[in-house]
C-alpha cells in the first residue's frame, strides 16, 4: 500500500510541475485535411517545405467466418483517400499551401486554446498553466476542408 501511495504521489507531482497538455498531448497536434480528390493533396508550410501527410486508416467492423463458423476477422483497415493527417507545431498560427492536382489554396491555421487543458491546469494548482502557457502546448487547430479540384 505504501509503494502504491509513493507512485501516486510521484505521478501527482509530475502533473503539478509540468503542464497537462505538455505531458498528454505534446506540441504537435494532428490536423485532418478533408478533400474530395481521388489523389492525395500536398501540403507546404513557409519556405516551400512539404509536410509529410500519411494516409489516415479507418477501421471497419466485418465478421468473416471460416468453414467451422469461427470468426477469423472482425475488423480491417481501409485507406480513407479523402482524409489526410498532418502535424503542426502549436505555438503559432501556420500559413499552409495546399496543392491538389490542378489547384492550389492558401490557408491560415489559427491556433486556439483548448479550454479543457486550461481547466485541468488550474484544478491541479495553477502552476501547470504557466508551463502550458509558455510552451503553448494547450493550443489546437481546426480541421481543414479543402475544396480544390
Amino acid at each position: 500500500m505504501a509503494g502504491e501511495m509513493k507512485v501516486l504521489f510521484i505521478i501527482l507531482l509530475t502533473l503539478i510541475f509540468s503542464g497537462c497538455a505538455t505531458v498528454f498531448k505534446g506540441y504537435m497536434p494532428e490536423v485532418e485535411i478533408k478533400h474530395s480528390l481521388n489523389d492525395s493533396v500536398s501540403v507546404f508550410i513557409r519556405d516551400g517545405i512539404k509536410i509529410p501527410a500519411p494516409y489516415r486508416f479507418s477501421y471497419s467492423e466485418k465478421e468473416v467466418r471460416n468453414d467451422e463458423g469461427y470468426i477469423v476477422l472482425s475488423m480491417f483497415k481501409q485507406i480513407d483517400s479523402t482524409t489526410q493527417v498532418i502535424n503542426l507545431r502549436s505555438n503559432r498560427d501556420q500559413l499552409l499551401v495546399i496543392k491538389g492536382k490542378n489547384s492550389e489554396e492558401k490557408y491560415i491555421a489559427y491556433k486556439k486554446i483548448g479550454a479543457g487543458w486550461l481547466v485541468l491546469d488550474v484544478v491541479l494548482g495553477g502552476f501547470p498553466a504557466i508551463i502550458d502557457a509558455i510552451t503553448e502546448n494547450w493550443n489546437y487547430f481546426d480541421d481543414i476542408q479543402y475544396m480544390g479540384e
